[in-house]
């Protein structure tokens, strides 16, 4: 169903790039339930052993852009056994999350706001040789270990830094607890042509479908759930996740409590800050093709089967002819 006009009573209280998310060519077919901020939290300590501040406010000028992280990260990369491998990476890449969350940072996407393919725009090709280049170049990344092995390395002190969306932060908080208190959480560092400190990752939204036989139940019922305030302190607290309203960012229970978690910080202020922040994507009836080819492509180049440019290109072409 179209539910353009009955959403207009609660644009004004939404975030409005999370709402675009879920429209298409002018139109609303979904009510997003969440915002989604990403973030970088890292190891106060390593910073300190480092000779680093390990304070959240001055780590976030150290680590302002993708640049100064490369820097940094060569410091903090290194052989902490004394066996001749690197054993303590600056950051762990499943390369498509980070990928995405760099390409929003500067304001690209798969889908332009016409529904064009720009999988293969000169952006996203630079931003894909880059995380090419934090495995290959500057030898500061590695792939996430797979499944409860990722936390396992987190836990044990493997890695200097986690970059991903709240919820992903809100796992890593459940499974390591032996690091409990030792980190620190920052926005992104920023590229220099648009200085954004954030993204977006995930996201789920419910629709109704022509064929509901009681659609006014149905949009009450995503009120209720969605569209309330009443709920956002539970959905913050069980779930790491803030529904799209403004009034979540203001929400004392949220963006006043420190977290023992981050050493005392508090973080659901920095995730309040942020969620005004998230720059703007544009979905397609092809998603899920391009999603599909981009993470395929994306998997060649990371293994030097393909260039950077020639992945993304060959990305692109397929869900064009898919598209024809």
């Amino acid at each position: 169903m179209d539910l353009t006009d009955w959403i207009k009573t609660y644009r004004p209280k939404l975030i409005e790039s999370r709402l675009n998310h879920w429209s298409y060519f002018g139109k609303v077919w979904a009510v997003p339930q969440d915002i989604h901020p990403s973030v970088l939290i890292y190891r106060r300590d390593f910073f300190a052993e480092a000779g680093f501040s390990s304070d959240p406010s001055q780590v976030e000028k150290l680590l302002e852009t993708w640049e100064k992280f490369v820097i940094v990260g060569q410091k903090l990369t290194k052989d902490i056994n004394g066996d001749g491998k690197i054993d303590r990476y600056m950051i762990f890449l499943e390369p498509w999350m980070q990928y995405w969350l760099m390409i929003l940072q500067q304001r690209s996407g798969m889908f332009d706001r016409a529904g064009k393919v720009i999988l293969d725009d000169r952006v996203n090709i630079d931003t894909l040789r880059f995380v090419v280049d934090l495995l290959n170049k500057y030898k500061i990344a590695a792939l996430y270990p797979s499944g409860a092995a990722f936390y396992s390395a987190v836990d044990d002190g493997n890695v200097v830094t986690v970059m991903g969306a709240e919820w992903h932060i809100g796992y890593v908080k459940q499974y390591t607890p032996k690091t409990a208190g030792k980190w620190g959480a920052i926005p992104l560092p920023a590229w220099p042509t648009t200085k954004i400190r954030t993204g977006t990752q995930g996201g789920s939204a419910m629709t109704i479908t022509k064929a509901c036989k009681h659609p006014e139940a149905a949009k009450r019922f995503i009120e209720f759930v969605f569209l309330s305030k009443d709920n956002i302190k539970t959905r913050w607290s069980s779930t790491y996740q803030l529904p799209p309203l403004r009034d979540a960012l203001t929400l004392p229970d949220i963006v006043n409590v420190p977290d023992p978690y981050f050493g005392g910080q508090k973080f659901g202020a920095l995730i309040a800050k942020l969620a005004r922040q998230i720059p703007t994507y544009y979905m397609s009836p092809y998603w899920p093709e391009a999603l599909d080819a981009a993470q395929n492509e994306i998997r060649l180049a990371i293994e030097g089967q393909k260039t950077p440019e020639q992945a993304l290109k060959d990305a692109a072409n397929k869900v064009r002819g898919v598209i024809k």
